[in-house]
């Protein structure tokens, strides 16, 4: 089992979306998060609560099978896909930049246009309403215990991102008990 010197140390995060990884995640006693379409995602938790399952070593605390999402709320639909359409432009390109620079290939599961990154779940953009429901949905189907919210993405103005904060803590987060 993968054991940091420093102590107390840091929850360990091993981010993948591949079942062999989740399988070396689990011996370790390290978190998952991943990206992708739900029930793909299904496939790498799956791998590793059946690896942690048979590794009696890893069960000291419940791990976090984590589900990563770009998220924009908006009062109304329309206007949560307007603006994160161009963000997400301008993170695309953020993004690519040092591949293109260095001549590498980008990795081919990465969505080369906003309904691309929508499509394949990526992103989950629309009312309070809409994204609860979807982003509970997306969970369920993946085996998810934990949600990662990437809220500020390429040039995304700032009150949106505070918005999307303000609505996710006031209409979702509270109305979980603990």
């Amino acid at each position: 089992m993968l054991r940091p010197h420093q102590r107390p140390y840091p929850p360990i995060w091993i981010a993948s979306n591949r079942a062999e990884t989740a399988q070396w995640a689990a011996a370790n006693g390290a978190n998952l998060p991943c990206i992708g379409p739900a029930c793909v995602v299904r496939n790498v938790t799956d791998a590793y609560r059946s690896h942690r399952a048979h590794n009696t070593a890893a069960h000291g605390r419940e791990p976090f099978l984590g589900l990563a999402r770009m998220v924009v709320i908006a009062k109304s639909d329309q206007d949560a896909h307007t603006t994160p359409e161009t963000a997400y432009r301008r993170r695309l390109e953020n993004f690519k930049f040092l591949y293109e620079l260095n001549a590498i290939p980008t990795p081919s599961a990465l969505p080369l246009t906003f309904d691309a990154a929508l499509e394949s779940e990526l992103c989950v953009v629309g009312t309070l309403a809409s994204v609860r429901q979807l982003l509970l949905q997306q969970m369920e189907v993946a085996g998810a215990n934990y949600l990662l919210c990437q809220l500020a993405f390429g040039d995304l103005p700032l009150e949106i991102s505070l918005y999307t904060a303000t609505a996710i803590k006031a209409e979702i987060l509270d109305s979980f008990d603990g």
